[in-house]
């Protein structure tokens, strides 16, 4: 029956839309009118609209066929369900049992009704626009007058199309689906860094760590990218409103009062027809969660995690492991009243809700629901397993953080000891029903000495239906190194809160007005005070040079004779196999130490002189190729182009300076992993070898350092006297 009634609305809506077509073509006396591809290129219109005589008057007959065998299938529907309401217990009333069904097909497609209303809606204006073509060529128009006409339509039809694009690009940065071109080219910037992070001394909780700060400063680039992209499409906006001023300004010179009016009659009739229902949106975040330890997760799981913490996943009762009838009793009584009015109503809902549950799924939707649903579970397999773990909403973005357990109790101890505001509870007995009697025998003082009065009591009273004990939790700040915690004390529901709201009140206003002097509003007010901006004083790294001398080369022959001479003297003392194997390892080590600090202080340089990479440079310079065109539009005022350019640069420029700065993290981290395994082989070292061993291998690592040393000093001058520098001013 439901099917049946999808069928009829479905096959009306056709009737609607060619009866359309049919009184369009008899009004006008023309069926299909077509125009060359030419003029309609000049006047933005379409080519043709509507469909031959012969075409449509066959459609109709065929939909009129559809119409009365589904209509009559309806019927015999109808017919059987007043047959079998008879034996249903309790007894439904199949006018409004059938009444529902109807309400239920029209929510559903809903969508679909907007389809076709579009579709006629199109139609009326395709011709009305046509018309007013028509209308104001019959005013025998001379070449300058089609002339300024045509540029005027065209202009409106750029600012209409721009705008378009503006709303759609909106409506990508809401629903996080960022242009194909943006994702390929920018997530190339991981080529670079990935092999840094495949390397086997960084720890894995730190290396989760840093991939997702990767991951976030990527995304938030993206989204900056496509901020400044709108900005550049508003500037577009403009400059096209710029020329349609300044041409309706000269049609007023060249053209006669009706005229003016048909041109523009058919511009707003432009308007009307590229009007669009997207919504505008201008929230603009990343929402990629920060995960400080290593999971693990798949692609699939991160997803779910990047969906958010309001995200909901389909058909979640269809996956569940109670039975239909569970289903539809918790959520019939959920919804159920006590109204006698409505019981009927709700009785016939539960057996509408059985059906619902009863009916199967569409393929797609199924498949969709299951694949989320494992996901789901997977994750909290995983959350579950691991109790080292934290999860929680960050401060700001409001996305998903998971740390571990220990570092957040951590940063919370040190916060409590450093304020000492707070106590933790370790008898394992609440204090709150002794707040409450204090709290209570306070008010009862005051109130029998007159100092409160009876309403006054009542206001400040604790609610006994909400009481709750005021305790301490923090939200992580990602966004400031370290990721502090934001304290955050929930007390609204506390027995002292109302009277603590009540004195505020009263002593906030007293205390303000004679503590001016002494008290800081804000950052700016600090410095309008003590005139701190009269003391800061910037200060530049000095590099001294006199280590560099004509004996470079004459000092780097000695230093590599006396390390082949440690290496020989070490097999002087004959060591087994497992003493030269740590040997190796040590020195091994120790030269990746030395390696990575090389890097390091390569990048160190770098960033402070601001040449960067060429690897770096012309990957990232690549996000200009999707922009430029658009820079380029003959619109643009001149001095809004260098503006958008110089932010262009800017932004590009800063996500190079922010990549290098978590490469140069992730350079500390693997220095620190190669030193614990050195620490590991150095604790070896004391057990297998003899001290005169032990000395040989410490010599000939020392060596190495001073070696390494005198050549990074000896790169540092050399490797950037004629790299180009790249300004980010």
């Amino acid at each position: 029956m439901t099917e049946a009634a999808n069928n009829l609305y479905y096959i009306d809506f056709q009737r609607q839309l060619w009866q359309a077509y049919f009184d369009l073509g008899m009004k006008e006396g023309v069926w299909a009118p077509r125009v060359s591809k030419s003029f309609a290129k000049q006047h933005h219109t379409c080519r043709s609209y509507g469909f031959p005589k012969h075409v449509i008057e066959q459609r109709q007959k065929t939909i009129t066929q559809q119409l009365q065998y589904t209509t009559n299938g309806l019927h015999w529907y109808l017919t059987n369900l007043e047959q079998n309401v008879q034996k249903w217990q309790p007894y439904i009333d199949p006018s409004f049992l059938s009444g529902a069904i109807n309400e239920c097909v029209k929510n559903a497609q809903q969508r679909l009704r907007q389809e076709f209303n579009y579709k006629r809606k199109m139609l009326t204006l395709n011709s009305n626009d046509r018309h007013l073509i028509t209308k104001f060529y019959e005013l025998q128009p001379n070449e300058e007058q089609i002339h300024i006409a045509k540029q005027i339509w065209q202009t409106t039809f750029h600012i209409l199309k721009t705008k378009e694009q503006e709303e759609i690009l909106r409506k990508r940065i809401f629903l996080r689906r960022l242009l194909t071109t943006y994702d390929k080219m920018i997530d190339k910037s991981l080529d670079y860094i990935e092999p840094m992070l495949s390397n086997q001394a960084l720890d894995k909780d730190r290396r989760a760590s840093l991939v997702s700060s990767y991951s976030k400063t990527i995304t938030q680039y993206k989204f900056d990218l496509m901020t400044l992209n709108l900005d550049t499409i508003q500037n577009v906006i403009r400059g096209y409103q710029k020329i349609l001023n300044d041409l309706q300004n000269k049609l007023l010179q060249s053209c006669h009062e009706l005229m003016i009016q048909a041109i523009e009659n058919r511009r707003k009739a432009m308007q009307n027809r590229h009007e669009t229902s997207i919504s505008i949106y201008t929230t603009i975040t990343a929402s990629l969660p920060l995960i400080e330890v290593d999971l693990n997760l798949t692609p699939q799981q991160m997803s779910m995690f990047i969906n958010g913490l309001k995200y909901i996943i389909p058909c979640q009762s269809r996956l569940s492991r109670k039975s239909i009838e569970q289903l539809v009793t918790e959520q019939y009584q959920s919804i159920s009243t006590t109204d006698e009015r409505t019981k009927q109503a709700f009785q016939a809902l539960e057996y509408l809700l059985h059906d619902l549950y009863s009916k199967p799924l569409r393929k797609k939707l199924t498949i969709r629901a299951q694949r989320e649903y494992k996901v789901v579970k997977s994750i909290q397999r995983i959350l579950h397993q691991r109790s080292d773990i934290v999860i929680r909403r960050t401060d700001k973005s409001k996305v998903f953080y998971i740390g571990k357990a220990t570092d957040y109790g951590r940063k919370a101890e040190e916060y409590m000891l450093k304020t000492k505001a707070y106590q933790e509870i370790t008898s394992g007995r609440c204090p709150l029903a002794y707040n409450l009697h204090a709290v209570q025998t306070l008010l009862d003082y005051l109130e029998t000495r007159h100092v409160l009065t009876k309403q006054q009591r009542k206001y400040i009273s604790p609610n006994m239906t909400k009481l709750e004990l005021g305790h301490y939790h923090g939200l992580p700040k990602p966004h400031k190194p370290g990721t502090p915690l934001r304290p955050i004390v929930a007390c609204i529901h506390a027995p002292v809160t109302l009277v603590s709201k009540f004195l505020n009140d009263l002593l906030a206003p007293i205390y303000l007005q004679i503590a001016r002097e002494t008290t800081f509003i804000n950052g700016i007010d600090v410095i309008r005070l003590t005139n701190l901006e009269q003391n800061v004083q910037q200060w530049q790294p000095y590099i001294d040079p006199s280590f560099l001398s004509g004996a470079i080369n004459e000092k780097m022959l000695t230093l590599n004779s006396n390390d082949r001479h440690l290496i020989t003297k070490f097999y002087e003392l004959q060591p087994n196999e497992e003493q030269i194997d740590i040997a190796k390892q040590i020195w091994q080590t120790t030269f990746d130490i030395l390696k990575t600090k090389e890097q390091e202080e390569i990048l160190r340089k770098r960033i402070f002189l601001r040449r960067l990479p060429t690897t770096y440079d012309k990957m990232i310079d690549k996000s200009l190729d999707y922009i430029e065109p658009m820079l380029s539009n003959q619109v643009l005022d001149k001095d809004r182009r260098a503006c958008l350019v110089s932010n262009y640069s800017k932004t590009i420029t800063q996500y190079k300076f922010d990549l290098m700065t978590l490469n140069l993290d992730t350079l500390q981290n693997v220095i620190r992993g190669h030193q614990q395994i050195l620490n590991d082989l150095q604790q070896k070292l004391l057990q297998y070898c003899h001290e005169l061993m032990i000395q040989a291998i410490e010599n000939r690592r020392k060596a190495t350092h001073k070696r390494h040393e005198t050549y990074l000093k000896h790169k540092l001058y050399t490797f950037f006297d004629e790299a180009p520098a790249t300004s980010n001013e």
